[in-house]
């Protein structure tokens, strides 16, 4: 049937559950991407049956309740070689003609080699030479004169799951592809595929031909095996938030379209139903439950989520917040908190940073605004490229408003996420981020300073706590070694949800200050000297000084160039726990290593500063170009 020939989709009625393509589709729910000749059934509460592809010729539906698919294999015996060869030919439902290779061996008498079904002569399993079988599947008519043919019970492992499944009585989930050429409608252009919800097998036919002729290797038996299958729609599974009416008929049945027999059928099965009990249901779902119900735990990693408006599945690429591309629903997904992300032994009150720096970095300590300690290094000669390390001590109230940002950039910001080029077991990490630019940019300080009385405007579509965020970082950044008042030129939001390195970073602080702020898990950063022309430099100088009565938490390895995962942790020189000195290891190059906790601030200036970047944990980081 042409695409042209096929009969719109009715106006009223709508998938009520349905995506915008299929790879789409298995990239959230790999089970299904694992499937063979169109039949997923590995990892999954029901084998799924994808209807895609060109059509079998004697494959039937309508467009009502029932379907007819049939499904053929062909097989040669070799006598000499005590085998059988099975493979698939004319796959209806994908166009293709290839051999099963992905049949596990099940028993001893049966193996795979070569990506054929190896089946053994002396099988002693009766067989069905042809005929209609309507009851299950060890009810199937034995012929009594019987040859060394293909047993009924072995059959390739898709087609076995379905014989299972109608043994057992379990539905079948079939969702319809566009462009499928049993389809006698055509899905809109929005909807790449639509689940037409749960099936029973309610009847089966197989049917087995047989030619015995001489070839190359001899006498060989070739056979055709046609396994015919009937699927009748099942109401009770297609819509996952029902509960209290199941409609009758299917989703793409008008319910005026219905007919006597549907509705008498449905008005029996309420009937037999007790007063207030539920509706027609399955112990089985359409949907894994992370898609219908999104985890409140935000540590588990969140492939994609079900709408509840538009009955669309949504593959989830933000961080945390993100809304539905078809009715822009948020996904409701619970922002994580930032006692998860951090390491609890990390946060106890402390006087001084962990921060270790060269004998040759000059540095001095003051008050900051907001009660912070301002920690300043000196990275070159002439001290004109400073870092400042803003430091909260670790103490609750100097913390309470970065963690109601930590909380409220997730739930409010929408991150994208890229996959970073990465070296390690696992490669790249993905990297959230979101940038807001004045619309009047000014250079620090320009704006008061010239008297104009006026801040650079700020875009009036950044969310609530963005702008906190702004403010937050503008105050607490305002040194008193600034004369004039700080302005913004760009703000960069960035987050990771795992622990991770990242080198060659860099910071262009030459002409205006950057402050960052770090929220969530601790975060290390290794600087190298700065030289006189502001250009940072790979140069050795002498070893760190360490405070005394510090100790590291967990660390994360350096022999990834990139975002990757963790390595174990190193013994220690004294004996201890791994992490004491793995936290704030020192490369060959840096001359310092700032150790930043949820809340504290950096603020570099005076120069280009190279660094390279550990993250423990679920981690954001602001910058602000001033």
């Amino acid at each position: 049937m042409s695409k042209d020939s096929l009969l719109p989709m009715p106006s009223e009625c709508r998938p009520q559950i349905w995506i915008s393509s299929r790879q789409e589709l298995c990239q959230i729910l790999p089970e299904l991407g694992r499937s063979q000749h169109n039949i997923a059934f590995e990892q999954t509460e029901t084998p799924v049956l994808f209807l895609d592809g060109p059509k079998y010729i004697v494959d039937e539906w309508n467009g009502g309740k029932k379907l007819r698919l049939v499904f053929t294999r062909r097989y040669r015996f070799l006598p000499a070689q005590n085998a059988y060869e099975i493979a698939g030919i004319g796959m209806q439902h994908d166009g293709t003609s290839s051999t099963a290779s992905a049949m596990q061996q099940r028993s001893s008498s049966v193996v795979l080699q070569d990506g054929l079904y190896l089946f053994p002569q002396g099988s002693q399993v009766p067989i069905a030479k042809s005929g209609d079988t309507h009851g299950l599947c060890r009810d199937i008519a034995v012929a009594s004169d019987w040859s060394p043919v293909l047993p009924v019970s072995d059959a390739p492992p898709e087609i076995l799951a379905l014989l299972h499944a109608r043994e057992s009585k379990v539905p079948v989930s079939v969702i319809l592809c566009r462009g499928a050429g049993l389809s006698p409608f055509a899905l809109p252009e929005w909807c790449g595929c639509a689940y037409l919800g749960f099936f029973f097998l309610t009847q089966l036919n197989i049917e087995t031909i047989e030619l015995t002729e001489d070839d190359a290797k001899g006498l060989a038996v070739y056979g055709t095996r046609h396994w015919t299958f009937a699927f009748e729609w099942t109401p009770g599974g297609e819509d996952p938030h029902a509960s209290s009416t199941t409609k009758p008929v299917p989703w793409w049945i008008k319910d005026s379209e219905a007919s006597d027999d549907n509705r008498s059928a449905y008005a029996e099965e309420r009937r037999k139903r007790p007063v207030g009990g539920t509706p027609l249901r399955h112990a089985f779902t359409l949907l894994p439950s992370h898609l219908i119900e999104p985890t409140s735990q935000f540590g588990a990693s969140v492939q994609g989520w079900y709408c509840t408006k538009c009955c669309r599945i949504n593959a989830q690429r933000n961080l945390c917040l993100q809304r539905c591309a078809s009715c822009s629903t948020s996904n409701g997904l619970a922002p994580m908190e930032v006692e998860y992300a951090r390491d609890v032994r990390g946060t106890d009150p402390t006087t001084f940073p962990m921060d270790k720096c060269d004998e040759c970095v000059r540095r001095s300590m003051s008050d900051a605004p907001d009660g912070l300690r301002d920690f300043t290094y000196a990275l070159s000669d002439t001290d004109t490229a400073l870092v400042h390390h803003l430091f909260t001590r670790n103490h609750a109230h100097l913390q309470a408003v970065p963690t109601q940002l930590f909380h409220d950039i997730q739930a409010q910001v929408e991150m994208l996420g890229t996959q970073s080029l990465g070296i390690g077991r696992n490669g790249g990490q993905t990297v959230y981020s979101i940038e807001y630019a004045s619309s009047s940019p000014s250079k620090f300080g320009n704006a008061k300073a010239k008297g104009k009385g006026k801040e650079s405007a700020w875009p009036s579509d950044a969310p609530e706590c963005v702008s906190r965020a702004r403010d937050l970082m503008l105050r607490r950044g305002q040194l008193p070694k600034f004369a004039s008042d700080l302005s913004i030129d760009h703000l960069t939001i960035t987050a990771w949800r795992r622990s991770g390195n990242k080198k060659g970073c860099k910071l262009s602080a030459r002409h205006a200050p950057v402050i960052i702020l770090a929220l969530g898990a601790d975060v290390d950063l290794s600087f190298s000297r700065v030289s006189e022309t502001g250009v940072t430099t790979a140069k050795q100088t002498g070893r760190a000084s360490v405070p005394k009565g510090k100790s590291a938490r967990r660390g994360v390895s350096e022999d990834m160039a990139v975002d990757g995962e963790d390595a174990p942790e190193p013994t220690s020189l004294d004996g201890g726990p791994a992490r004491k000195r793995a936290r704030t290891a020192k490369s060959k190059d840096d001359i310092l290593v700032v150790t930043l906790f949820h809340g504290d601030m950096l603020v570099v200036e005076g120069g280009v500063f190279e660094y390279s970047m550990k993250r423990s944990g679920m981690n954001m980081r602001e910058s602000l170009n001033l």
